[in-house]
């Protein structure tokens, strides 16, 4: 028997590494039969924009008001104090993302019987989780802490390890969160106020960041790319400007801490490249950007609706607007409604569609790590 891995889907909904994350588009209702493509061809950005925070961000460097910081980071940038006792070396940085992301194995592996053990599909799960962690996550805010771009809180760290630890006892995550293919996964996983309070971003208007979460609370780290520095910014307000990464970056971990919109109250980042206005009620709304509050993308068109994510028949214009566990498929008359991934024993040939895997030698969706 032979299943396809889908090793790529597994770093995009659970970890949430490539551009792809945050959802495709919705799938033509012909993939659902085994036909089409697989979810990495067709993505929207990873990070999606949200209204600007209340809080006013710190001044900028230069700024009178800036005048009392505490020097810290690269080329003297001003930055808010660090919190007492806070730890700036590499085990605080190993600590916070073993909190975070390793305390999803144990969890899922107890989801695993022996035979899902014995799948490719596991060991190659096992091993991401256990890489992004120490290597990724741990390399990332190691490099962070060094340049003093961000402090770590111990205290907070093993609340986060605690408070994951009590929340996968009761809501264990199991294959279909892990691989979900939408981007509820990500606040299923990892959203818990102990670990996305964790950290805190030090770097001020005009800063270099490599990372939105150096960037001090509602500012978004702008121009980034793999090893070239952004600038921490206020979310842009309008229409065109620059939003998140460079665009030319094709790995993007969405790490959950702080809060750093994108663009400000009325925007959303296109295709993750600029900003521009939410979509009103009438309006086309399939150029990646979204629908202004009060109303949903249906048939690509805002139309009056309730909040998402969308239930069981409920409507999508891609992936991220369904909740846990639901596909955005596009029905034969061109409006697109979340529906159930494919139960085992259903015909596929993308695992995308199953509920577990797809063993493409059978045609068929099989159970895989979903619990006893």
């Amino acid at each position: 028997m032979r299943s396809e891995k889908g090793i790529a889907r597994a770093v995009v909904a659970a970890l949430c590494l490539l551009d792809a994350c945050g959802g495709g588009v919705a799938m033509q209702a012909d993939d659902a039969d085994g036909g089409g493509s697989d979810a990495s061809d067709s993505s929207i950005p990873l990070q999606e924009g949200g209204a600007a925070p209340d809080a006013t961000p710190e001044a900028a460097p230069d700024s009178p008001e800036a005048a009392a910081d505490v020097t810290v980071g690269d080329a003297g940038i001003d930055a808010v104090d660090a919190p007492p006792d806070v730890a700036f070396d590499a085990a605080a940085a190993l600590a916070l993302c073993d909190a975070v992301y390793g305390s999803v194995l144990q969890p899922f592996e107890n989801c695993c019987s022996a035979a899902d053990k014995q799948n490719a599909q596991y060991g190659d799960t096992v091993t991401l989780i256990q890489n992004f962690t120490a290597n990724q996550c741990g390399g990332d805010l190691g490099t962070s802490l060094a340049k003093g771009r961000i402090a770590i809180d111990p205290a907070l760290t093993a609340q986060c390890a605690a408070d994951q630890a009590t929340f996968f006892a009761s809501n264990p995550p199991c294959w279909q969160i892990i691989d979900d293919p939408s981007s509820q996964s990500r606040v299923f996983l990892f959203d818990r106020p102990s670990c996305t309070t964790a950290l805190t971003g030090l770097q001020g208007v005009g800063a270099p960041c490599a990372y939105d979460y150096e960037c001090q609370n509602g500012l978004t780290c702008i121009g980034w790319n793999n090893g070239v520095d952004g600038v921490c910014r206020v979310p842009p307000t309008t229409a065109g400007a620059a939003c998140s990464w460079s665009g030319t970056s094709n790995y993007n971990p969405d790490y959950p801490f702080g809060t750093h919109p994108l663009c400000g109250d009325g925007f959303g980042c296109a295709a993750g490249e600029t900003c521009q206005p939410l979509n009103g009620l009438g309006q086309f709304c399939s150029n990646g950007v979204g629908c202004v509050d009060g109303s949903v993308c249906t048939g690509s068109v805002c139309q009056a609706g309730g909040p998402l994510p969308s239930g069981d028949g409920g409507p999508c214009a891609s992936q991220g607007d369904c909740q846990l566990g639901l596909l955005c498929i596009e029905g034969d008359g061109g409006a697109a409604a979340c529906s159930p991934q494919l139960a085992p024993g259903a015909p596929c040939q993308f695992s995308f569609y199953c509920q577990g895997l797809c063993d493409t030698e059978a045609g068929a969706c099989i159970s895989f790590c979903n619990g006893p």
